[in-house]
């Protein structure tokens, strides 16, 4: 039977005591993994960016994609206030630490270029620098349950699946046929028919587009008639729309032989990343003139998009596939299964160190089987079995060596 680690040190009158320093080797150890995470940070913040629309200093979101890169800055500074933690630091040391960091990185990226500084960041990074602390005390206290693990992974699969759902920009609507937009690619080809949930679309402003609308948000399938172009080793838009906000509602293009479509989601509202749903091949031996069809739609088996050459389905992020609303995946899905089971090796692996064996099989047996339930209810595509199973045995295996090493040392 494996020992419990001791509980909390408290003073006689029951308040939480400061635990004492760290011997000299496990010191050693924490300042490596703070230096290795220090030279993490510096190449992830302080290279060269790949520019994009220019954003200011005192925004909140910042950018389209504001929520997802708070969420991934927040994520970025956790390691640091829980390594800090580990060295007896407080939650003065902590924040200062966290938010100066923050912007002497702020202040250097000043002077790169497609780099775009801003207040919230500082916020952001100090906030998770925090909150890595936080957390690190609540696994001091034995207060990381697997009822605690268990309910925040459910909270992470229905909120994925509710991201996913279909909506639609508020006021004037523009239809594009062939447009160019920014850094991408010109398509030298022609629409010749464009429809939305049966509602066509021709190219300007729309007239009427509440019943665009409506079957947008309804989620109503694409149908896009067009003569192909010259291929392109960029995505070049074949067909989109937009808001007069220019707040993206519809997206089609092609790059080579590939197509890529983008609807309008809850993800995308909350400034979090728009799936993007790629058929590789969809315009194979396809040849500049030839009229293609595309179809795009949610079905039974996830987001499908077909043409007379090729077809796929379940191109959508599934419940357990959060990870693709805080990045741009314009590519092929191939390590898809990979991060998947980085995701449910974190959570199996977690389940097993606070609850044993027993408890993380039901426990991943209920996620599961909550992950396919949301999947048919909202139209995600299913979970990706080799993730699922791949995750769950590494974190069986991770979480095992975990556990020795919680016993062995309980103060972390």
């Amino acid at each position: 039977m494996t020992p419990e680690p001791p509980a909390a040190p408290v003073s006689p009158e029951g308040t939480p005591v400061a635990p004492p320093p760290p011997p000299p080797e496990r010191r050693r150890r924490v300042v490596r993994w703070l230096v290795a995470w220090l030279l993490g940070v510096a190449l992830l913040t302080l290279t060269p960016g790949g520019g994009g629309p220019a954003i200011g200093v005192l925004c909140f979101p910042c950018g389209e994609l504001g929520a997802a890169d708070a969420v991934l800055n927040t994520g970025l500074f956790v390691p640091l206030g829980a390594l800090l933690g580990m060295l007896g630091a407080g939650v003065g040391t902590v924040a200062a630490a966290g938010f100066g960091l923050s912007a002497a990185i702020e202040l250097t990226q000043t002077a790169l270029p497609g780099r775009f500084p801003t207040v919230a960041d500082v916020v952001v990074n100090g906030g998770g620098a925090l909150l890595g602390l936080l957390l690190l005390r609540f696994v001091r206290a034995g207060r990381l349950t697997p009822v605690a693990v268990a309910l925040a992974a459910a909270a992470a699969l229905v909120v994925t699946a509710g991201l996913g759902a279909g909506t639609a920009p508020a006021g004037p609507l523009y239809g594009q046929h062939t447009p160019t937009l920014g850094s991408f690619a010109v398509y030298d080809g022609a629409v010749l028919r464009a429809e939305v949930g049966g509602v066509v679309v021709p190219p300007g402003r729309l007239d009427a587009p509440e019943p665009l609308r409506e079957a947008l948000r309804a989620s109503g399938p694409l149908r896009v008639e067009f003569s192909a172009g010259t291929p392109t080793d960029r995505w070049a838009p074949i067909f989109a729309v937009f808001s007069e906000a220019r707040e993206e509602a519809v997206f089609l293009a092609a790059r080579d032989d590939d197509l890529i479509v983008r609807f309008r989601s809850w993800a995308g509202r909350l400034h979090f990343v728009e799936p993007s749903f790629v058929l590789e091949g969809g315009l194979a031996g396809v040849q500049p003139g030839d009229v293609v069809s595309v179809e795009a739609r949610r079905g039974r088996t996830g987001f499908c998009v077909r043409t007379e050459v090729a077809a796929a389905c379940g191109l959508d992020p599934s419940p357990v596939e959060g990870w693709r609303l805080l990045y741009r995946d314009i590519h092929a899905p191939g390590p898809f299964p990979l991060f998947t089971g980085f995701y449910v090796a974190v959570v199996v692996g977690l389940l097993m160190v606070t609850g044993g064996v027993r408890t993380a099989a039901i426990a991943t047996g209920g996620l599961v089987a909550l992950a396919f339930a949301l999947s048919l209810g909202t139209s995600a595509a299913w979970p990706e079995p080799v993730g699922l199973v791949g995750g769950a045995l590494v974190g069986a295996v991770v979480s095992r060596l975990g556990r020795r090493w919680r016993v062995a040392d309980t103060r972390v």
